[in-house]
Protein backbone atom coordinates (compact mmCIF):
# COMPACT_ATOMS: atom_id res chain seq x y z
CA UNK A 1 0.00 0.00 0.00
CA UNK A 2 2.90 2.39 0.77
CA UNK A 3 2.34 4.51 -2.68
CA UNK A 4 0.99 1.94 -4.59
CA UNK A 5 -2.66 2.54 -3.04
CA UNK A 6 -3.20 -1.28 -3.70
CA UNK A 7 -2.73 -4.22 -1.59
CA UNK A 8 -3.63 -7.17 0.47
CA UNK A 9 -2.67 -6.63 4.46
CA UNK A 10 -3.37 -9.51 7.11
CA UNK A 11 -3.79 -9.33 10.74
CA UNK A 12 -0.32 -10.65 11.20
CA UNK A 13 0.91 -7.60 8.98
CA UNK A 14 -0.13 -5.22 11.13
CA UNK A 15 2.78 -3.82 13.58
CA UNK A 16 2.90 -2.81 16.91
CA UNK A 17 2.33 0.67 16.44
CA UNK A 18 -0.49 -0.08 13.91
CA UNK A 19 -2.77 -1.68 16.39
CA UNK A 20 -2.15 0.18 19.44
CA UNK A 21 -1.60 4.10 18.54
CA UNK A 22 -3.23 3.89 15.21
CA UNK A 23 -5.92 1.24 16.50
CA UNK A 24 -5.71 -0.65 13.37
CA UNK A 25 -7.55 -4.18 13.39
CA UNK A 26 -8.15 -6.86 10.75
CA UNK A 27 -10.31 -9.82 12.35
CA UNK A 28 -8.62 -12.81 12.05
CA UNK A 29 -9.41 -15.36 9.14
CA UNK A 30 -9.78 -11.84 7.51
CA UNK A 31 -8.16 -9.76 5.07
CA UNK A 32 -7.82 -6.15 4.17
CA UNK A 33 -7.59 -5.09 0.51
CA UNK A 34 -6.60 -1.58 -0.14
CA UNK A 35 -7.11 -0.21 -3.83
CA UNK A 36 -7.26 3.09 -5.73
CA UNK A 37 -10.52 4.11 -8.11
CA UNK A 38 -10.09 8.05 -7.97
CA UNK A 39 -9.64 8.15 -4.31
CA UNK A 40 -8.04 5.51 -1.35
CA UNK A 41 -10.11 2.71 -0.46
CA UNK A 42 -10.41 -0.65 1.83
CA UNK A 43 -12.52 -3.48 1.75
CA UNK A 44 -12.31 -6.43 4.33
CA UNK A 45 -13.31 -9.69 2.84
CA UNK A 46 -12.72 -13.19 4.07
CA UNK A 47 -9.30 -15.23 2.82
CA UNK A 48 -11.14 -17.77 1.85
CA UNK A 49 -13.02 -15.88 -0.92
CA UNK A 50 -10.17 -13.80 -1.59
CA UNK A 51 -8.14 -16.56 -2.20
CA UNK A 52 -10.94 -18.27 -4.18
CA UNK A 53 -11.48 -15.57 -6.36
CA UNK A 54 -7.29 -15.31 -6.82
CA UNK A 55 -7.36 -18.89 -8.00
CA UNK A 56 -10.67 -18.56 -10.57
CA UNK A 57 -8.42 -15.63 -11.81
CA UNK A 58 -5.65 -17.67 -12.08
CA UNK A 59 -7.35 -20.36 -14.13
CA UNK A 60 -8.90 -18.10 -16.20
CA UNK A 61 -6.03 -16.29 -17.45
CA UNK A 62 -3.78 -20.00 -17.82
CA UNK A 63 -1.90 -20.29 -14.40
CA UNK A 64 -3.31 -23.20 -14.12
CA UNK A 65 -0.21 -24.17 -11.69
CA UNK A 66 0.17 -21.33 -9.87
CA UNK A 67 -4.04 -21.82 -9.13
CA UNK A 68 -3.32 -25.50 -7.77
CA UNK A 69 -0.86 -23.64 -5.31
CA UNK A 70 -3.55 -21.90 -3.70
CA UNK A 71 -5.95 -23.00 -0.83
CA UNK A 72 -8.47 -21.98 1.28
CA UNK A 73 -7.97 -21.15 4.83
Amino acid sequence: MDNGYYGVTYPDDLDEYEREVEGQCIPEGMLRINYWDGSENESLVSERDYLSALKNYLTRKGNKELARCLTAA
